[in-house]
């Protein structure tokens, strides 16, 4: 099969702008759907819809909850202020995203290898494992690996400029891209692609807007805060990364490798070396304790590894001479990708009804709100606790205030050192997720129940001197 990477200036195929914008109204409308019929975010994401809020406030604080994400935090500050109609717009665009990654994957894929490369590419972006569950809690990852898709499909077609462009709106989500804009900065200026100055303000623009919210809302330049993040090791980052494509797709790029050397293909080895060098510095992040190691911080090189898996199957199966040998060839695909995509499917189906779940404990969370009294009685009582920590950022935003305004007793010591009496809303585990038990030096009055959430008052047990 041979490759197109020769007329990487004319894209092939390429949508109509009218086709296009149809595309996206039609993932943005589906995604609305869904947003309606399963709201809700996930911990991370509910954290910047309250730090969007405090933008539009001017008083945001950074130093207590998830680490900050400019991207988010700044396109929802408009919204934040209307009620729920953040998180619904917000998870609307994280669904969409998800939708349109298997057309970005098309995309890059026709550039590489034609329509069956680009066939392959759309379906193994859609399989990337975490992708799905990202969609469902309203994470960025499904942007990211769009944006990341993208990007590479822009400089293969030589529009330098517009790529390194939608390379600042994934550093406004994943620092780790900025050393791969500056590289790019400085070979676009000494190729004479892009002017010093054009070049300068882009490869500073994300790091700038990043280090000026994390330095208002914490005084530190990256911001943020490192509260419950647990530290992997490199290996774990190693076998994360391994494990980021499906195994037929993670063949397709052993032969992706192999096929790029021999032919000496500049711009798959260099999509591959992107994808290397991205999972080695989150790798080195994460042994400095720079990075937490989260599987998700590998979004953008499993995006790239999806469509260079896609290359490498579609270009082998190409080089076969005989029918029989190719068909064959094709079946083995066909099944692989079939038998991953069952064991997606059940992945998936449990994602989702974990999180309806979640979801519907979270909405029920306003009534157990109401039954304490409502906002302002939750508050006057005393700093409020939630029973689980993955609870703090919803119910901060119920209770529209800064996330350091509740409290959790995932451990101990945070609520030893809340002023009582409180109100303290607890859950089972299976409803609400993790928790701790209630210290036995404080009593509880239970006020009552509603679905899966108790609302209790909290106070100091009374010593007993007998």
């Amino acid at each position: 099969m041979p490759s197109e990477l020769q007329r990487s200036d004319v894209e092939p195929n390429g949508p109509s702008a009218r086709n296009l914008l149809l595309l996206i109204a039609a993932a943005l409308g589906i995604a609305a759907i869904s947003a309606v019929a399963m709201p809700g975010l996930g911990y991370d994401a509910w954290t910047w819809m309250i730090w969007a809020r405090e933008i539009g406030h001017l008083s945001l604080n950074t130093t207590t909850g998830s680490t900050i994400k400019p991207l988010p935090m700044l396109v929802m500050a408009p919204f934040a202020s209307f009620g729920d109609l953040a998180p619904f717009v917000w998870l609307t665009l994280a669904r969409a995203a998800f939708l349109l990654m298997p057309f970005a994957g098309w995309r890059l894929g026709s550039l590489l290898g034609g329509r069956y490369c680009a066939l392959l590419s759309a379906v193994s972006t859609l399989m990337i494992p975490l992708a799905a569950d990202s969609a469902v809690n309203g994470y960025t990852e499904p942007l990211i690996i769009l944006l990341t898709l993208t990007a590479a499909a822009e400089l293969i077609l030589k529009r330098t400029q517009r790529a390194m462009l939608v390379m600042v709106l994934i550093g406004l989500i994943r620092p780790e891209v900025w050393p791969f804009v500056l590289v790019i900065a400085i070979w676009a200026v000494r190729g004479k692609k892009l002017s010093a100055w054009r070049a300068v303000l882009i490869t500073l623009a994300a790091p700038a807007i990043w280090m000026t919210l994390g330095w208002v809302g914490s005084g530190r330049p990256l911001g943020g805060s490192e509260l419950g993040q647990i530290v992997l090791g490199g290996d774990d980052v190693l076998r994360q990364a391994l494990t980021g494509v499906v195994p037929i797709i993670g063949i397709g790029v052993i032969l992706a490798a192999v096929l790029a050397v021999r032919q000496r293909n500049r711009v798959v080895l260099l999509l591959g070396g992107t994808a290397l060098a991205w999972v080695l510095l989150v790798t080195v992040m994460t042994l400095l304790s720079l990075s937490s190691g989260n599987s998700r911080y590998l979004a953008p090189a499993e995006a790239l590894a999806g469509v260079l898996g896609a290359w490498g199957l579609t270009e082998s199966i190409g080089l076969l001479t005989s029918v029989t040998a190719k068909r064959l060839a094709a079946g083995i695909v066909v099944f692989g990708l079939a038998f991953s995509a069952m064991f997606g499917l059940v992945s998936l189906s449990r994602s989702v009804d974990r999180f309806t779940t979640y979801s519907k404990a979270a909405d029920q969370m306003k009534g157990a709100i109401a039954l304490a009294g409502g906002r302002d009685q939750v508050l006057a009582v005393g700093k409020p606790v939630v029973m689980n920590w993955s609870r703090v950022s919803a119910l901060a935003w119920q209770l529209d205030v800064p996330i350091t305004g509740v409290r959790t007793i995932w451990r101990v010591d945070w609520f030893t050192s809340t002023k009582l009496p409180t109100i303290l809303i607890a859950a089972p585990v299976a409803k609400a997720g993790p928790r701790s038990a209630i210290p036995r030096q404080f009593r509880t009055t239970l006020i009552g129940k509603y679905g899966p959430w108790q609302v209790m008052r909290a106070e100091r047990a009374v010593a007993n001197n007998r």
